[in-house]
């Protein structure tokens, strides 16, 4: 049932007729904040990055599509039954991030249609962030009309994205464990400070192809200049012009833009990188060089991973194996989310859209992505009632990645956290956050009780919070800090007053955190691995999922030193690994630790 405030605006729907009950609390007795959609086959991997969401504040759930189609019947089309779930999560689970974890038709695209330019088709995941409607009112079959006129209203389709909601352009399990390993990655502050890197690539939009020594109609120099504003009211920020209009007055720092310019940028470890240039599915065009979908996928960036925006059309058409999603795919850097059109894309908005995202992203705030992302789009929704450029770019921009990964965040202040050891039959965990001699009120703790019990808390006026446990503690409390200005600090309590490794059929399987991390030699691996019968063994795996060194362990206690060489004995490369607790002849880690080897 569809309330219509008037015949050309966006419409709010009740969608009560297909609503079903959820359960009502999913993530260890909370309401999931977070909901990550996926193929079962990708399911255990998306389950790492839940985990982590759930520890660090965000109560996160992994829902199969599998469930999803079953659950939901009445819908036209899969795509239409994950939109149903949405609602209902959002409903009543007050959900309010979403991952569709999986490329198309993986987990699947809703196809929309615009009558601009003589008619257009395209896949818009904008359709999943909303709320009213079912973009088809007519019953046409043709997703997402606008209104033409009064004897053709099209399908008075919702706008307003109320989701904040990223894409993992992923087809394998073994592409979901590059992308999660990525965005753990992306989470932690850089192992060594440095001033965060903006790349700014713009070349002559029209005429294309440009001449040099004419004069441009529309150069994406200006856009870029547009933003520097905002870059440079944070001193931390190092800003690189790579411009094909050079030289010129206007922008005298400016470098030439070229293929290996833009490539150098990102091999050096630019944080954000905003390319006003064209493009295609396969690949963007720098002046008059290209870089294609293989020249992105070979990256090498490490742990500095990039935030990207992109201009060009169809670089973000995930219907194809676009240059945006193979970015995000790569499993030896690249970009960890980006913002890319799945159809075209015009002049015209672009300056407004980049501003709105920019302000947003490097504002006071300093939103996450997928925020930011949101809150640039709404400035539109007043000139996309009609077919135009500007509903084409509210509809087909595309977030590639976790909505939750943060674009930029000035340099948490160093912290220290006083957490004593747990008590086993305790009913509460007391612990304080200060900064030198002083008191941090306000920062977010959550706690973990013996993997059943999800709490959080804030400190107050003395940096001190106590949080209390529905039934007593029997094992360890996992604790996360996250302080008003983003530091983050993480550890384990385990029961009995222990903080190492505990001892006998009381402690399950755990891996405590390796040391030294980051490791230049060695580095020491202590843990538990459980009473069971069988084998054990700590595995060693890369960004790409790819294994390593396997070390053998026993059942119980033990303690090992890796020492950072793979399983041929060569010295493995400088980067971001994880250890992997296994049990026996399983697959599923029983415990992860991200570890950092440097030279």
């Amino acid at each position: 049932m569809t309330l219509r405030i008037a015949p050309f605006l966006l419409v709010l729907a009740a969608s009560a007729a297909h609503a079903r009950s959820l359960p009502p609390g999913p993530v260890l007795g909370q309401p999931a904040a977070y909901v990550i959609v996926t193929p079962s086959s990708f399911a255990s991997e998306f389950q790492r990055l839940a985990h982590w969401k759930t520890r660090y504040g965000v109560p996160a759930v992994v829902k199969p599509l599998e469930e999803i189609v079953a659950e939901y019947p009445s819908g036209r089309d899969d795509a239409e039954r994950v939109r149903m779930f949405l609602n209902d999560a959002s409903t009543q689970w007050g959900t309010q991030w979403v991952l569709l974890g999986g490329d198309a038709p993986w987990v699947p695209a809703r196809q929309v249609h615009s009558a601009f330019l003589g008619g257009l088709d395209f896949a818009s995941d904008l359709y999943f962030a909303t709320r009213g409607g079912d973009w088809d009112d007519n019953l046409n079959g043709i997703f997402g009309e606008a209104y033409a006129s009064p004897s053709a209203p099209g399908d008075s389709v919702d706008l307003t994205p109320r989701l904040w909601l990223g894409r993992a352009p992923v087809r394998s399990a073994a592409e979901a464990r590059a992308f999660v390993g990525k965005t753990l990655l992306a989470s932690f502050e850089p192992v060594v400070a440095r001033p965060f890197r903006a790349v700014l690539a713009a070349e002559v939009l029209y005429p294309f192809p440009w001449t040099p020594g004419t004069p441009p109609v529309i150069d994406g120099a200006p856009y870029a200049e547009s933003v520097i504003p905002t870059l440079t009211a944070h001193p931390d920020i190092e800003i690189t012009r790579l411009y094909q209009n050079v030289p010129d007055p206007n922008w005298p720092d400016a470098l030439p833009l070229s293929h290996d310019a833009v490539l150098d940028a990102l091999e050096d470890g630019a944080d954000f990188v905003a390319a006003i240039t064209h493009g295609t599915q396969e690949f963007i065009t720098v002046g008059p060089d290209l870089i294609t979908g293989d020249d992105l996928a070979a990256t090498t960036n490490g742990r500095v991973l990039t935030r990207g925006w992109l201009w060009g059309s169809h670089t973000g058409d995930f219907t194809a194996d676009c240059v945006a999603e193979r970015w995000v795919r790569t499993p030896t850097g690249g970009a960890v989310a980006c913002i890319a059109p799945s159809n075209y894309t015009f002049a015209s908005p672009t300056p407004q859209y980049l501003g709105a995202f920019m302000n947003a992203a490097f504002g006071p705030a300093a939103p996450a992505i997928g925020v930011a992302h949101a809150e640039a789009l709404l400035g539109f929704i007043p000139f996309a009632i009609f077919d135009g450029a500007h509903r084409l770019h509210v509809m087909d921009l595309t977030l590639f990645g976790d909505p939750g990964t943060q674009l930029y965040a000035p340099p948490a202040a160093a912290f220290a956290v006083e957490a004593p050891a747990a008590e086993r039959g305790s009913t509460s965990y007391a612990l304080a956050v200060t900064r030198g001699a002083l008191p941090v009120p306000g920062a977010s703790v959550c706690a973990i009780v013996d993997d059943r019990e999800w709490v959080r808390g804030s400190t107050d006026v003395e940096g001190r919070v106590r949080l209390p446990f529905a039934s007593p503690l029997e094992r360890a409390v996992l604790l996360t800090v996250v302080t008003p200005d983003g530091g983050r600090w993480s550890a384990d309590r385990l029961a009995e007053g222990t903080v190492g490794v505990p001892s006998g059929d009381l402690a399950g399987p755990r891996l405590v955190a390796p040391s030294p991390n980051p490791a230049r030699e060695s580095i020491r691996f202590a843990g538990h691995a459980g009473t069971g019968g069988g084998a054990a063994r700590l595995e060693v795996i890369d960004l790409g999922g790819r294994r390593v060194r396997a070390l053998p362990i026993t059942p119980g206690a033990f303690e090992l030193r890796w020492d950072l060489r793979d399983a041929a004995g060569r010295r493995v490369p400088e980067g971001v690994y994880f250890a992997r607790l296994i049990d026996g002849a399983k697959t599923t880690a029983l415990a992860t630790r991200r570890l950092i080897v440097l030279r």
